[in-house]
């Protein structure tokens, strides 16, 4: 079996190439570098991490990984289109209050962007440069879980 982190071809040291023991050492190797793994390929094709054909055999895997600090800045990137879209969903819900699609895609855009403002507190020294960080944290999530108790509210 072939393997590439990245496009780069690697050897990682494994004899038995069943499926399951390749990706188990690729997973260790990958969260020691301090990578998450964001896109898998078998022969070519994408594979969803539900559906892994662990009896197939493969000659070529591929992965693609990303820094956790990689994946923050992409979602500071895309933070303002998704902004945008959730206040267009917000003035479209006021005025139809049964579009159960734009009120789970509003909770999701919530705890994404709370998942976004723990990130940075994580990923950088952004709470030693601002000192108030920590509590604008806690009142985001204040906020946030008052929206998404409304939110969910009227889904049921």
């Amino acid at each position: 079996m072939e393997i590439f982190i990245n496009g780069e071809k690697i050897n990682i040291g494994i004899k038995n190439t069943k499926l399951l023991n390749v990706l188990e050492k690729l997973e260790a190797n990958v969260i020691q570098n301090g990578e998450v793994i964001v896109e898998l390929k078998l022969d070519g094709e994408m594979v969803d991490g539900k559906s892994l054909p662990l009896n197939k055999k493969v000659k070529i895997l591929e992965l693609t990984t990303r820094s956790h600090r990689e994946i923050l800045i992409e979602s500071l990137y895309l933070l303002e289109p998704y902004s945008d879209r959730f206040f267009e969903n917000l003035s479209e819900v006021e005025e139809e209050m049964n579009d159960i699609g734009k009120i789970i895609e509003m909770v999701s855009f919530v705890e994404w962007v709370f998942g976004i403002v723990l990130s940075l507190k994580e990923a950088t020294a952004i709470d030693l440069l601002y000192s108030d960080y920590n509590e604008y944290v806690e009142e985001f999530k204040k906020y946030a879980e008052e929206i998404l108790k409304t939110l969910k509210r009227r889904t049921l």
